[in-house]
């Protein structure tokens, strides 16, 4: 994966609270399967609400930021937030890791 490639990607969302949520789904690489603030995001961030006791299936395509060298996991960021003010960050490790070469060639 170069910069400005764009990785496609699915994953779901859970809501198990009682009121709906507003979700702001960010992706981040990482050198080791747990996200942490010195992880790589993407630029790209979607946006999608989930109805109260529901869940969704989301298909996204985020755009690569400049990554290290090597191979990376990917790891979906959210952000959900209810309409009484509450707001509840996780993480979604995805399965499989990206590789990042030492050159990459944009045509």
């Amino acid at each position: 994966m170069c910069q400005g490639d764009i990785l496609q990607i699915h994953f779901a969302l859970a809501n198990y609270s009682t009121e709906d949520i507003n979700v702001t789904a960010n992706l981040w690489f990482s050198s080791d399967p747990n996200w942490d603030t010195g992880d790589k995001v993407s630029p790209t961030a979607q946006t999608f609400s989930v109805d109260a006791a529901h869940s969704k299936h989301k298909f996204y395509g985020f755009e690569v930021p400049v990554l290290d060298v090597g191979k990376l996991y990917p790891i979906v960021r959210v952000t959900a937030t209810t309409p009484s003010g509450v707001t509840v960050k996780d993480s979604i490790p995805l399965r499989g890791q990206v590789t990042s070469p030492t050159l990459c060639f944009h045509v």
